[in-house]
């Protein structure tokens, strides 16, 4: 993560770097190992097996849910046992 500027901005910085045919690698330089991800099986030329940037978004959307709901559960210092939730996107 990039240095903060204000009470309420943070940078964050992923890289990514084509690997082979359409498959890359996804690093950050604060988080530890990487991702590999290719164009999903279902376009032309994708790749099985592999994250894909849709796997990646509902990802995202899911953990920011996740993350958001567990600091607000601290913050009211409310027990969470588990946490769950599956997420699903139409192209």
């Amino acid at each position: 993560m990039i240095a903060k500027t204000d009470k309420h901005q943070y940078f964050f910085e992923v890289e990514l770097s084509r690997t082979e045919g359409r498959r890359g690698l996804l690093t950050a330089k604060d988080a530890p190992g990487s991702i590999e991800i290719a164009t999903a099986p279902e376009f032309a030329g994708g790749v099985p097996d592999t994250w894909t940037p849709e796997h990646l978004f509902l990802g995202a959307l899911s953990s920011g849910f996740m993350t958001t709901y567990l600091a607000l559960a601290d913050k009211r210092k409310l027990p969470v046992q588990h946490v769950t939730c599956a997420a699903i996107g139409q192209i």
